[in-house]
C-alpha cells in the first residue's frame, strides 16, 4: 500500500476479508493524514452509498491503526473542508492585565518612595490618579521617568535592627 495505488471497493472488501496483518506504513502523522485524504478523495467518499462509506471507514481503521473516533473526525474534516490536515496547536494565553510600561511605572513609584508596602504604594497611586485626573503633562512626565530608570535595579543595604541596639544599651 506504500505505492498508493487506487483500489476498487471490491478490492478493498477482499483485502479486509483476506488479511489481518496489512497496514499502511506512515511514520509521521502528516503522512497518515495525507494518505487518508488521498484515499477519501480518490474513492469519492461523499458520493458513496452508506454501505460503501462503512467499508471505507473500516479500511481506513485497519490500514492506519487510528481509533474510530480519530477516523470519524478525519472523515468529518474531509467532508466539510475537502481536505485532511493537522490542527495547529495554539497554546492558551491568559490576557495580560498590566503592560511592561505599567510594571516600570510601578517600579519607579516604588523606588521613589523607598519601597513601601504594597497597600501603601497602591494608595499613593490612587491618590495621584484622582488628584491629577489623568492630565497629559503628568503622563508625559511618567513616561520620561520610566525611560530614565528602565533597567536600573536598586540594591538595599541591610539596616541594623534598631530594637536589638536598644536592648543591648538597656542591659548595660
Amino acid at each position: 500500500m506504500q505505492g498508493g495505488e487506487k483500489l476498487s471497493l471490491e478490492q478493498i472488501r477482499a483485502l479486509l476479508k483476506a488479511s489481518q496483518e496489512v497496514r499502511f506504513a506512515g511514520h509521521r502523522r502528516a503522512e497518515v493524514y495525507a494518505w487518508v485524504g488521498k484515499t477519501l478523495r480518490e474513492q469519492g467518499y461523499a458520493k458513496q452509498p452508506r454501505e460503501a462509506k462503512g467499508l471505507l471507514r473500516t479500511y481506513l481503521l485497519k490500514m492506519t491503526g487510528l481509533s474510530r473516533a480519530q477516523v470519524a473526525r478525519l472523515i468529518g474534516q474531509h467532508t466539510s473542508s475537502g481536505e485532511v490536515k493537522e490542527a495547529v496547536y495554539r497554546r492558551p494565553l491568559f490576557p495580560t492585565r498590566y503592560t511592561r510600561a505599567d510594571a516600570a511605572l510601578l517600579a519607579t513609584v516604588d523606588e521613589a518612595r523607598d519601597t513601601l508596602s504594597g497597600p501603601a504604594t497602591r494608595k499613593i497611586l490612587e491618590r495621584e490618579f484622582t488628584e491629577s485626573s489623568g492630565s497629559r503633562a503628568k503622563s508625559q512626565h511618567c513616561r520620561s521617568a520610566i525611560q530614565r530608570t528602565s533597567g536600573r535595579r536598586r540594591l538595599h543595604e541591610r539596616r541594623p535592627n534598631q530594637s536589638a541596639g536598644k536592648k543591648s544599651q538597656q542591659q548595660t
